[in-house]
This record gives structure tokens, sequence and C-alpha cells, in this order.
């Protein structure tokens, strides 16, 4: 009975503390993990919406043709095409869920100065084929784009060149990587792909987003490359020099991670690397919020990486 009466020892506040710190540790790695996968499922599987509301036509007055086309990979590609009056033509590729019609703004700033204009759905996005996508995979639609390009009577198959937002700016890098016909690109809003991308560019509070990162790169890495071998873009952007690459970056970013992607690149590619900070943008739409501006990059570039000389 007096064993009844012994009081028990008391937990100290080390104890305490140590299971909170187990506690909080255990929850960031499992929260990070499950957001990790399910933003490597929703990148896998984009929401798949069709182009609509407005053409070439009815957006700008354009000319223009409804083509498919083959990706490198056997995969067909839906797009728009608008005559090229000039000889030289770009290919336009939109960001991750979203479609063609996306890139109507830029089409007619190219296409009013005489370029050829090529708008095409990603694989897995619009009216294209594919169930699953990844953003090197992605390179091998740009990559059909200028097939097709090349084999057209309006085009001349030395001036072509590529505009990407996005998840289209990172295909657009991964293509021109593997295709001198491409002669310079623009990547509007580039960030990274692979972990192997992102792992130098963590600022201050951006470090606790790493795992999840990691988690997401990782996954799709290891589940959705199917048979294609995965593309770092530290890697693509060396192999782009001496032909052009702008890279446009949002001002406005709220974790820099566009800005802090750019000087890497520009570290990587050199002097064929430039950047333009686009003033009071998140993540694109320049061409909205200062269209002069963007129409003059837009312009100069491709007449300096498309001209006449590069045949």
């Amino acid at each position: 009975m007096e064993q009844d009466n012994v009081p028990k020892p008391r937990r100290s506040i080390g104890y305490w503390l140590r299971l909170v710190i187990f506690f909080v540790v255990t929850l960031y790695l499992g929260t990070s993990m499950a957001i990790g996968l399910r933003i490597a499922y929703a990148t896998a599987h984009p929401a798949r919406g069709r182009p609509c509301c407005l053409t070439p036509t009815e957006f700008a007055g354009l000319d223009y043709e409804s083509v498919t086309l083959l990706s490198r990979d056997g995969l067909r590609i839906a797009g728009w095409y608008l005559p090229s009056k000039n000889g030289a033509a770009v290919v336009l590729s939109h960001s991750h869920s979203s479609h063609r019609a996306m890139t109507l703004p830029v089409a007619a700033m190219l296409a009013e100065e005489g370029y050829g204009v090529l708008m095409i759905d990603l694989r897995a996005h619009g009216e294209s084929e594919g169930r699953t996508f990844t953003l090197w995979q992605a390179g091998d639609d740009v990559l059909g784009a200028v097939d097709y390009l090349q084999a057209r009577p309006d085009v001349d198959p030395n001036r072509i060149g590529a505009w990407g937002f996005s998840a289209g700016a990172a295909a657009s890098v991964h293509a021109a990587a593997q295709s001198e016909a491409i002669k310079g690109v623009i990547a509007d809003g580039l960030s990274w792909v692979r972990f192997k991308d992102a792992r130098g560019l963590y600022r201050g509070l951006t470090y606790q987003y790493l795992l999840i990162d990691w988690v997401h790169m990782t996954v799709t890495d290891l589940f959705y490359a199917s048979s294609s071998h995965p593309r770092a873009l530290v890697d693509d952007v060396g192999l782009i020099p001496p032909r052009p690459l702008l890279i446009m970056v949002a001002e406005d970013h709220p974790f820099d991670n566009e800005s802090l992607a750019a000087e890497q690149y520009k570290r990587i590619g050199g002097e064929s690397v430039s950047v333009w900070i686009v003033p009071g943008v998140v993540h694109g739409g320049g061409w909205d919020l200062h269209p002069q501006e963007y129409r003059q990059h837009l312009l100069n570039f491709f007449v300096r990486a498309l001209e006449r000389e590069n045949e």
C-alpha cells in the first residue's frame, strides 16, 4: 500500500522540448512528402483545357491554319500556324495546364512583322496527344514543331526560333539544346526542371520548400520519365551558345526564383545569355502589362537571331 503513495517522477522540460521537436519535425517531413507527391502527380497530369474563345482571326484578324504535327517521339501535336511573310518563323509554347490560345498576344506581335508563327499545344494539353507530361519530354514537341516548319515552303529552315512561357520556356530550352536548327530562344518565366537545377538557389525562407521540391522532382524523374532520359536546364543551357538565349524575369516574383535561376543560367551560358527584368509582374504577363516594351524586346531579339546571315 505504501508503494501506491510514491509520487511518479515528473517529466523534465527537456523531455517535453524533445517531444515537441520530434512532433514538429515529423509533421514537417510528412507534410513535405505529401505535398511533393501531390505536386509531382499534378505536374505529370496537367488540366487539359481546350483552346477556346478566340482564334487568331478573332483575336487580331490574322489568317491561320489548323495543323497537326508529330513530336520527335511520335505524339500527335495540335497547333495553329500563321504563314510566314519574311521567311522566318517562331515556335510558341504555353505554360503548364494551359493551351496554345494563351500565346495569341505574342503571336500577334510577331505576325504583324511578317514572322511565321506556330502555336502548339504541348503534350497532354489542349488537343494534343499524351497522357503524362514532363518538361524535358515537352522539348520533343518543340522539336517536332521545328521539323514541321523546316518542311514548309514559306519558311527558311535556317531562320527558326522559339519562344516559351514557364513550362514552355523550359521545353524550348531543352529543344534548342538538342537542335541547332533553333537559332535563338526567348524563355519567359524560366525557373528549374530538376533538383540539379534548383539545389543551389534556395535563400532564407525558401529553404522550407527544399524537401518538397526534392520529393516532387525526384518522383518525377523516377516515375514519370517513361523511357526518356531526364534533362536538366543547367546542362542544356550550356549546349545552346553561341546561339542567343533571352531570359525574361518577373521583377515581383515572391521568392526571386526566376532571378536567381536567370543568374545561374547567365553564368553557364556567358555572353550568349541575356536577361530582361520585366517590371511589375509576378510570373509572366509582360505582354499585357508592358506591350510596347515587350514587343520591342521580342522583335529586337528575333531580328538579330533570325537574320538572313544565319544561312
